[in-house]
């Protein structure tokens, strides 16, 4: 007998004998209490954003309306754009969910099979100890069964110690199993919250950056042209007080109108550089540079020549000036003092005359430069009041949507605040009205 419990110990020590089950020794049953997934917006995520919403319409010149609507066409195909992919991140996120939870799932079923297959083992290990303790029990002689009792209680009685310490093992590899589960469940939520919330912070950050790219182009567009004819005339009127005094008229226009030409070539090469594509703008830097020298050069060369010319000639006036004074003073009349106190007058005339309309030209020029700055400085403000105003109201629709959503969830009525203008209330009551048709 000690040889066949020594066998029985060999083969299984946890194997139930003579009447002991496991129904006291089974694990803890497993809660049947699975935690709640929190609803997330899966397929509506692109309700919690602000849609961007074209600038109001203001008055701009006929010269500006063919911009404005480029750059809007622009701002709305990126806002189509930027609301597909949005679409497109919130189907994959559904899709991920959806797989997650049919995996839990799926473990969740294979883990009870395990359990049922287990104890199935367990019942049959049992039945066939039950018919071979009974084989023994016939086979044994009655003088030995108060020995055979008393070994059977004590097999019994560290069978029942080994189970229970098995059971309790099992009771805390599923306690901690459960824990982990838990604590993996909660981490996912907590990282799914954290990506919805820093996607929706660098959406709202891009946004942002559009608006302000947007302005930046609008006020480019609209002053841009005003700026280049101010900075045109300034650079006129310096070279023109600057040369007035020591070229000649003739010289004076001709040198004008070439600067002018250059300039006008030089606008539109470069609005034609910005037009081009991406791939050429290395070639085309190449090229403006190289025109930019040639023209540098030509400027160059033409106001050398001038130069030259202009001395030349103011050498010969001085010549014939110093021929015919000398002339003059040895003509023994005196007609010659009349004549130069004539023509000094004229010069000192002349001078008083360039020198008042030099005066007017640059009184001009400061109080044009004074009305611009202004005329910008206010446009400046409402635009900034116009973007303060669309942001505050984007925030109120979006709290406004975000209570409705919790109220919903947590099933309490949805308080909406009285609409305080007539246009506010104009428009609550237009969303109603396509409310009750949906």
């Amino acid at each position: 007998m000690d040889a066949e419990a020594a066998s029985e110990e060999t083969e299984d020590d946890c194997r139930p004998i003579d009447g002991v089950t496991i129904d006291s020794y089974s694990q803890d049953d497993r809660s049947e209490a699975t935690t709640e997934h929190s609803d997330y917006p899966t397929r509506t995520t692109d309700s919690f954003l602000p849609v961007p919403r074209p600038l109001r319409q203001t008055v701009f010149s006929s010269k500006d309306n063919e911009t404005v609507e480029s750059a809007s066409s622009i701002a709305t195909s990126d806002a189509n754009i930027y609301e597909r992919t949005l679409r497109d991140r919130a189907d994959r996120a559904y899709t991920g969910r959806l797989l997650q939870e049919v995996l839990s799932t799926w473990r969740e079923e294979t883990e009870e099979q395990q359990q049922h297959a287990e104890k199935a083992d367990l019942r049959y290990d049992e039945k066939l100890a039950r018919e071979c303790l009974a084989t023994m029990r016939e086979a044994f002689d009655p003088a030995d069964a108060i020995e055979r009792k008393k070994r059977l209680r004590m097999y019994l009685v560290w069978m029942n110690h080994r189970r229970a310490i098995w059971a309790m093992r099992e009771w805390v590899v599923r306690h901690r199993e459960n824990w982990v589960r838990k604590e993996s469940e909660d981490l996912q939520n907590l990282q799914a919250a954290s990506s919805a919330l820093s996607k929706w912070r660098s959406a709202a950050l891009d946004l942002q950056q559009r608006k302000s790219s947007f302005r930046q182009f609008f006020h480019a567009c609209k002053f841009g042209r005003r700026w280049m004819e101010i900075v045109s005339e300034r650079r006129m009127l310096r070279s023109m007080a600057e040369l007035e005094q020591r070229y000649h008229l003739h010289k004076k226009e001709k040198e004008r109108k070439a600067q002018q030409r250059t300039l006008a070539t030089w606008h539109a090469k470069a609005a034609s550089a910005v037009a081009m594509d991406v791939t050429a703008v290395q070639h085309d830097e190449d090229k403006t540079a190289k025109r930019a020298k040639e023209l540098a050069h030509q400027a160059l060369t033409t106001m050398y020549l001038t130069t030259v010319q202009s001395l030349a000639g103011e050498a010969q006036a001085d010549q014939r000036y110093h021929a015919g004074l000398a002339m003059r003073v040895l003509d023994h009349s005196s007609d010659w003092r009349v004549q130069t106190r004539l023509t000094v007058e004229q010069e000192d005339r002349a001078d008083q005359f360039v020198s008042l309309r030099d005066q007017q030209r640059a009184q001009h020029a400061l109080r044009l430069m004074g009305r611009t700055a202004t005329r910008t400085q206010q446009m400046e403000d409402q635009a900034d009041a116009h973007q303060a105003k669309t942001a505050k109201t984007s925030a109120h629709q979006f709290l406004r949507r975000w209570r409705a959503q919790v109220a919903a969830r947590s099933g309490q009525a949805v308080v909406l605040d009285a609409p305080a203008t007539p246009a506010a209330k104009l428009s609550a009551l237009r969303q109603s009205q396509f409310q009750s048709l949906r």
